[in-house]
């Protein structure tokens, strides 16, 4: 009886386990979709623009899963102002176990044929400063950076 119930159960979770996998290949097709793309970087737009002040633009979205995310053609103004940050592609390399415990997690930052234009006013506050306050609430704990050498 114990060797039929072992087989059972070996077999129970090899379909379980299966199946997993089949739903983690699947969601990684989807999000090859342009259509879900698309969708996401309308969502991304909306979401930066409403949070920052700023008319965010962004050209496109590629998610490669489970760990890239590329933008293509990211304009984000100063407020009232001129060009902070241009970038004709804007890579991010994420943590996949923090995304896992839902945290955002940062590798790695590329940026190519990027424009960034950064200073401070006759106070020393610097104009991404909107960029800080906006993502920053009462209750939220200060970012941590772990900077590293490449």
């Amino acid at each position: 009886v114990k060797h039929g119930f072992l087989i059972k159960a070996g077999r129970v979770t090899g379909w379980l386990l299966a199946f997993l996998v089949m739903l983690v290949l699947l969601a990684a097709l989807v999000l090859q979709l342009p259509a879900v793309q698309r969708a996401a970087k309308n969502k991304a737009v909306s979401y930066l623009t409403q949070k920052t002040g700023v008319p965010v633009q962004i050209a496109s979205i590629h998610l490669a899963f489970p760990e890239m995310l590329v933008l293509k053609g990211v304009y984000l103004p100063q407020p009232g102002k001129d060009t902070l940050l241009y970038a004709g592609r804007l890579g991010v390399q994420l943590g996949m176990l923090a995304l896992l415990n839902g945290e955002v997690e940062i590798n790695d930052v590329w940026l190519t044929d990027a424009v960034v234009k950064l200073s401070t006013d006759s106070t020393g506050r610097a104009n991404y400063t909107f960029l800080t306050e906006a993502f920053t609430t009462a209750d939220s704990p200060e970012p941590i950076a772990k900077p590293t050498d490449s």
